[in-house]
């Protein structure tokens, strides 16, 4: 069945593009704890790293290793090897390549899930075991959001970030012409038996590695030579569209076992970086995320429900609370209005 949402385009290498239609309402489920409800109060709207996520799988990008290990062992042949074993404190060539290896691959994905940070949310506010996984087996609470309020409020922050990285010149980097497909901000998840694969665009990274390398065999101090590399890998990754729709397919690709969340994906840019607060997982996003209803759990404390339909009665939106309608074989859950 066509989903009225969105399209997806799939290109030859299984790569997966969405292209929105227009947003429907957004689910967040949530436990009641100071951080949910003091986001609730405030209007805010807070991101995660997916190094957190309860998936490890979660945002990463796939690799042959050993074609890559070939095309470094082809490039390694036509340089002196014997001040990289300096470099690297090797013996001998396969401890030397072994260690070039974990420099190339080792920070690829950890740098894709320290960049970015993702605030998820569903389509549904009555799935079972969304409630039992994400809402404190139900005695937690959903939030109803407008998807394209949410769109707004997260391209604003990353058109902020990019505004910053222009203005500081960073590293020495020309940011200027940075197109605006690098602001992409919401997608549904795409639930497919496979990630990213990114082996070709690992190798065509080796010789700016190995000319990094070279810079401090020969005697460059390590900022001068992060400029240089930074220069001949991040700024033309941020204008190649290429690059950005890779980087978007790894963060909204998940395995289709879990497919059930129904799930859609607000990021942002980690800005904790520009603040100092590197090693902080959670990220504020943006304000002004304005909630439409509020659903509670049926199994919540009778405190919590008084204090929920409180904030509901000040932030003037509707509060339901779950009821479970047990049928002939089956059971689902229905929402109920407090008054």
């Amino acid at each position: 069945m066509k989903n009225k949402y969105y399209s997806k385009k799939t290109n030859e290498n299984g790569e997966t593009t969405i292209i929105l239609h227009c947003f429907p309402t957004l689910y967040r489920y949530q436990s009641v704890n100071p951080h949910s409800i003091s986001a609730l109060l405030n209007d805010e709207l807070w991101g995660s790293l997916p190094t957190i996520f309860n998936d490890p799988y979660d945002s990463i990008f796939c690799y042959n290793s050993s074609k890559i290990k070939s095309a470094l062992l082809a490039k390694l042949k036509k340089r002196d090897i014997e001040e990289f074993k300096t470099l690297f404190r090797s013996n001998n060539k396969k401890e030397l390549v072994n260690k070039l290896m974990l420099n190339i691959l080792g920070n690829f994905n950890n740098c894709l899930r320290q960049t970015y940070c993702i605030a998820c949310f569903s389509e549904r506010f009555d799935s079972e075991i969304m409630w039992g996984h994400y809402a404190d087996s139900a005695k937690g609470f959903v939030v109803a959001y407008d998807g394209k309020e949410l769109d707004d409020i997260a391209f604003s922050k990353s058109k902020e970030f990019y505004e910053f990285i222009k203005s500081s010149n960073f590293f020495n980097i020309d940011f200027s012409n940075i197109p605006e497909f690098n602001l992409k901000t919401v997608a549904p998840v795409v639930y497919s038996s496979g990630k990213c694969n990114v082996t070709s665009e690992i190798i065509d990274t080796i010789d700016n590695i190995l000319n990094y390398c070279d810079n401090l065999c020969g005697g460059m101090n390590r900022f001068e030579a992060d400029r240089i590399l930074y220069d001949k890998t991040m700024g033309n990754g941020c204008n190649s569209q290429a690059n950005q729709e890779k980087i978007y397919s790894a963060l909204y690709n998940k395995s289709k076992e879990w497919k059930y969340e129904k799930e859609w994906r607000v990021w942002s840019y980690n800005t904790n970086i520009l603040t100092g607060q590197i090693n902080n997982p959670h990220v504020l996003i943006g304000n002004n995320a304005k909630a439409k209803a509020i659903y509670l759990g049926e199994k919540i404390s009778e405190y919590n429900r008084i204090a929920m339909t409180e904030i509901a009665k000040r932030k003037n939106i509707p509060i339901y609370i779950m009821k479970t309608i047990m049928l002939k074989n089956n059971c689902k859950l229905v929402r109920e209005l407090i008054k």
